[in-house]
């Protein structure tokens, strides 16, 4: 009886052990990514911004976090597509399967709608990388998928462009009418045989001298997404 007990007390610290070892290290986690948010809204004079990363598999959401602006913001999808357009305008056909349209790529990434919030995007192109109903000839997905990762190693996305792991993506910059940008990162990203959804946004950044002036997306939100996948990765 008496060896039962110790076996439940020593069982019972184990567990607690355990239980607290995991909830630091997913605080941990998040707590970095918040970190690293907060210092480019802060380096970049930012008025505010976002992250959401997903896992791909299960679909749940493993991190996301706003400062200063509400996860409800809409965010308009042609400045994604004209990132596509640019990087596949440069890409030689017989080098990759059959193009496909702007408007093919509206609807397979972005169900057709002209704005999202966060979490939509995040989730309309996770369903993409999925593809598990097919929706898309494979042909098609593959041309599109291929569009991503050339646009990490050659296009406005290349500051993602991390050794060793397989990421792909599109950004995005919209100049409103008073000049003040919403840069965007839309994307994925490989990891220990596991795959995940990341975007970033920033609102109003200012461009840096280091940067030459330039405020566009490539410049803040692609370095800041490439911050959070180290992070996930554990670097």
């Amino acid at each position: 009886m008496k060896k039962n007990k110790i076996i439940l007390f020593f069982t019972f610290i184990a567990f607690c052990f355990l239980s607290i070892f995991f909830t630091r290290k997913i605080t941990s986690v998040n707590y970095d990514n918040f970190h690293v948010l907060s210092n480019f809204i802060k380096t970049y004079k930012a008025d505010g911004g976002c992250y959401l990363i997903i896992n791909v598999e299960d679909k749940n959401i493993i991190d996301e976090a706003c400062i200063k602006i509400n996860r409800n913001i809409s965010i308009g999808v042609s400045g994604f597509i004209k990132s596509f357009n640019a990087i596949a305008s440069k890409t030689k056909i017989n080098q990759l399967p059959p193009p496909v349209s702007p408007e093919q790529v509206r609807k397979y990434i972005f169900n057709l709608s002209d704005s999202n919030t966060i979490r939509q995007l995040a989730f309309t192109y996770t369903d993409f990388l999925q593809n598990k109903n097919n929706y898309i000839e494979k042909q098609q997905w593959l041309y599109i998928k291929n569009i991503l990762t050339k646009n990490v190693k050659e296009g406005t996305a290349k500051k993602t462009n991390i050794n060793k792991i397989n990421v792909g993506g599109l950004t995005s910059t919209i100049i409103k009418p008073d000049n003040n940008n919403i840069t965007a990162f839309l994307g994925n990203f490989s990891y220990k045989k596991q795959e995940y959804v990341i975007i970033t946004l920033l609102v109003s950044p200012k461009g840096l001298e280091k940067n030459f002036g330039y405020n566009s997306a490539g410049w803040n939100a692609v370095p800041l997404a490439a911050e959070l996948i180290k992070n996930i990765m554990g670097d």
